[in-house]
């Protein structure tokens, strides 16, 4: 189960172009030939929320500070419920949705 710790929480939200925090590291194999990335953060570009239920997040797991698996996430309406707006909000919820535990 994903969670931040309080004395430990390092979410980068001075970065306008991503917001992330650290994972425990994730082996991602990929690729002909097969290359091996060790994926360290979880962030998210930007969001779109209508303010009526409806929020979609574009994300990125980082390995050396490059982007190596880009994907979107639409909140589900309980999602969008519980969301209290903040960032860590979003990232908490899109780790549980990817199965990642943060640092």
């Amino acid at each position: 189960m994903a969670s931040l710790k309080a004395s430990s929480q390092k979410i980068d939200t001075a970065n306008h172009s991503i917001t992330i925090a650290p994972i425990n590291s994730i082996i991602y194999r990929h690729g002909f030939p097969v290359v091996t990335d060790t994926l360290t953060y979880l962030g998210y570009f930007y969001y779109q929320d209508d303010s009526r239920g409806n929020c979609t997040v574009p994300y990125a797991l980082v390995a050396n500070g490059v982007n190596k698996v880009l994907g979107s996430y639409k909140l589900t309406s309980e999602e969008y419920a519980a969301w209290n707006g903040s960032a860590e909000g979003l990232l908490r919820i899109i780790a549980l949705v990817l199965n990642v535990s943060f640092k």
